[in-house]
């Protein structure tokens, strides 16, 4: 049979652990199995598969919903949501690291901060020290 929600007396399925209004089981782990901070929509049985990152809850203990699953207020909607993220592959560590060292470096490119053929760690430290230094009076002159 199923429930209703303590805090806001939605209907849940039996044995729901969690609302959308933020209600959530006492002593219930938010650990993912998946290795990631997961969505924490369920439907059917199935945990949605997307990194949540979203909550409204103030306290910033969760539940952590998906951006799809965040704003999501139609159970059939949230069920089609589920199944499109059961495709879903996360990223590993080492390839969001790689993702963000590229990023840094183009940055570094762009700003023409990159370390040069032939130029000392010490050269190199000192040029982007004075870099931001120069970088840093430009914005404060401009703010005063």
């Amino acid at each position: 049979m199923n429930s209703s929600c303590p805090s806001c007396d939605t209907p849940l399925r039996r044995g729901a652990r969690s609302c959308s209004c933020g209600w959530m089981a006492q002593g219930v782990s938010k650990q993912s199995p998946l290795g990631y901070s997961q969505c924490d929509w369920e439907s059917d049985g199935l945990r949605c598969r997307y990194p949540g990152s979203m909550s409204t809850n103030l306290a910033c203990t969760g539940p952590w919903y998906c951006q799809p699953h965040y704003s999501c207020r139609d159970p059939i909607f949230g069920a089609q949501i589920v199944q499109a993220s059961l495709d879903y592959q996360h990223p590993t560590q080492e390839e969001l690291d790689a993702e963000a060292r590229a990023r840094a470096e183009a940055y570094c490119r762009s700003v023409g901060m990159l370390k040069r053929d032939g130029e000392s760690s010490e050269s190199y430290t000192r040029r982007r020290k004075e870099w931001l230094r120069e970088r840093f009076t430009k914005v404060f002159k401009e703010a005063a």
